[in-house]
């Protein structure tokens, strides 16, 4: 069900067009190491973006440690890097799925507010999995009202929401 709804999710997203000066997306995942499955300027199209995810699907690793400020880290050294295509003067939206288990909550805590306050990120946690620690996704999120569950009806359309249309749900 969890990479069902990432899949579900992603092909949502990008719904929206996929294009150097519009939107573009990185994926990281992170279990025992963090990796750039792809950076902001690897595609620049949604088909081969949505290509790409499917490609990448059967490779992500839910188990496992839940090593989250790696991947903090690797998203602020790596993906928002101005050479693979990151932006300064747009705002970035990072969106985490996890159990909240973070093998080093301290440090996710503090590498989640650096990239906040370094590249002005807004921070969303999706909780997944059967034991769920809403204490450590808080600690990441940008605001409590970033964390949903995974179980939730309606926690694609509130991220979808919050980040990709105006408060009046237009894009």
């Amino acid at each position: 069900m969890f990479k069902k709804s990432i899949i579900e999710f992603v092909s949502k997203f990008t719904k929206f067009p996929v294009v150097p000066d519009r939107f573009k997306f990185g994926l990281v995942t992170f279990s025992f190491d963090a990796e750039v499955k792809f950076h902001q300027d690897s595609y620049t199209d949604n088909a081969t973006l949505l290509d790409a995810i499917d490609n990448v699907a059967s490779s992500i690793d839910c188990d496992g440690a839940s090593n989250a400020h790696a991947a903090f880290d690797v998203i602020g050294d790596v993906l928002f890097c101005e050479t693979r295509g990151e932006r300064k003067d747009v705002g970035k939206v990072i969106i985490l799925f996890s159990d909240g288990l973070f093998s080093n909550p301290v440090s996710a805590e503090i590498k989640a507010r650096t990239l906040k306050r370094d590249f002005y990120a807004s921070v969303y946690c999706v909780a997944t999995g059967q034991n769920i620690l809403h204490r450590g996704l808080l600690g990441v999120a940008s605001v409590p009202s970033h964390v949903s569950s995974i179980h939730e009806d309606d926690w694609m359309y509130r991220i979808l929401q919050g980040t990709m249309f105006d408060c009046d749900g237009t894009a």
